[in-house]
């Protein structure tokens, strides 16, 4: 299983006065077995990363390694890696499996080992009944599927990068074969990564997520700890639907407040930003200017009277809010509530009875604490 290494990527578009920075000293790794999405909003530099990955694009700065060997100025056929694009690229005048087969007799597979590979991709895409189909008079999922296929009959690969493969291919379809392409990871446990500014499709996914904005990497984590702990607020709000809440509060002393309520305790030294953010290691507290409190929607708790059962003020839904309105999402319903002069989105079941007005809560641990927009404690 190869690892590849990325080391201070940096990428630069046009020339002169027209040079236009698109990637900034990026520093990551990719460990063999993994499943990885690169996940951003349109235009910040996802795809330029991977083209940098597989030899299409040199950057212009930086090194990449495959397995601790260079290869930043090796051409894609001499880094055994597979790609897979946005847009279907087939072979319109051959059949389905002669496009399949293209690669492997690239590389001189015997008949036998050639047709064994392609049963097993067609089995798994469910293409065994279109084998001997014309590519070109297929639709364009079904195109698709057959470029996946593609990239993915080759079981010794050191990698496969699927550049939004899917954008061609029905929602539930999507669904299928984002489970598929977990199936032939396990089996054959390969760097797969899987560029989509789509969250969900980036979370049901990957073992691990990098979230990217404006060339560079804020946080790569499991999903779990992107929900839970974001390393800075735009992971905050890119994470979740809808995203995290953030409210200022005011520091004194050792504690932040809100409302002239003590909310939590600030740690006495700060060593490290959460997750992987790309940003200094350590933060001298003395220098933040803006302290935020953020809380996602499904973490703040609801009632339509003040909970005075526990002692910790925050947990206990006490804090009277006036709610501006609802949004009904199937099972699940939107609160929209003013809070302290802010407004808060809060995550309920449908069932939740709601009134005018209601009193909100917040629970330490699942408060998260921001320092000039990263993550603090």
């Amino acid at each position: 299983m190869a690892t590849i290494r990325l080391g201070q990527i940096r990428h630069a578009y046009g020339s002169g006065r027209t040079t236009e920075e698109v990637l900034f000293g990026i520093d990551q790794v990719f460990e063999g077995g993994q499943a990885y999405a690169l996940l951003g909003p349109s235009g910040c530099g996802k795809t330029t990363l991977l083209n940098i990955l597989s030899g299409l694009l040199r950057p212009t700065a930086g090194v990449v390694t495959i397995d601790d060997k260079d290869v930043t100025l090796l051409p894609p056929e001499q880094r055994n890696i597979a790609q897979v694009f946005q847009f279907p690229i087939v072979y319109e005048n051959m059949s389905v499996y002669n496009n399949l087969a293209f690669p492997l007799r690239a590389r001189k597979y015997s008949h036998a080992a050639m047709k064994q590979a392609i049963d097993r991709i067609a089995e798994v895409l469910d293409l065994t009944d279109l084998l001997s189909y014309k590519a070109g008079k297929l639709s364009a999922q079904y195109k698709q599927i057959v470029s996946l296929g593609r990239g993915l009959v080759r079981a010794d690969v050191n990698a496969i990068l699927l550049d939004e493969a899917l954008t061609a291919v029905d929602p539930y379809e999507k669904w299928l074969f984002r489970r598929k392409l977990k199936q032939i990871h396990k089996q054959y446990p390969h760097v797969m990564i899987y560029v989509t500014h789509d969250q969900s499709e980036a979370l049901t996914f990957a073992d691990k997520v990098i979230v990217m904005n404006e060339g560079l990497v804020l946080q790569t984590d499991a999903p779990e700890l992107l929900f839970e702990k974001p390393a800075t607020k735009f992971v905050g709000y890119f994470i979740g639907s809808p995203g995290m809440n953030f409210l200022p509060v005011r520091r004194e002393g050792v504690k932040l407040s809100l409302m002239n309520n003590h909310l939590c305790s600030l740690p006495a030294k700060i060593s490290k930003v959460g997750g992987q953010a790309q940003a200094a290691s350590r933060i001298d507290l003395k220098h933040i200017k803006n302290w935020e409190l953020g809380i996602r929607p499904e973490y703040i708790t609801l009632d339509l009277k003040p909970n005075k059962t526990t002692r910790n003020a925050l947990r206990s839904a006490n804090f009277k809010v006036k709610v501006m309105n609802v949004t009904q999402l199937g099972s699940t319903n939107i609160v929209k509530v003013i809070f302290a002069g802010h407004e808060l989105l809060i995550k309920v079941t449908e069932a939740t009875r709601l009134a005018e007005t209601v009193y909100i809560g917040f629970p330490p641990d699942k408060i998260c604490i921001y320092g000039d927009g990263v993550l603090i404690a």
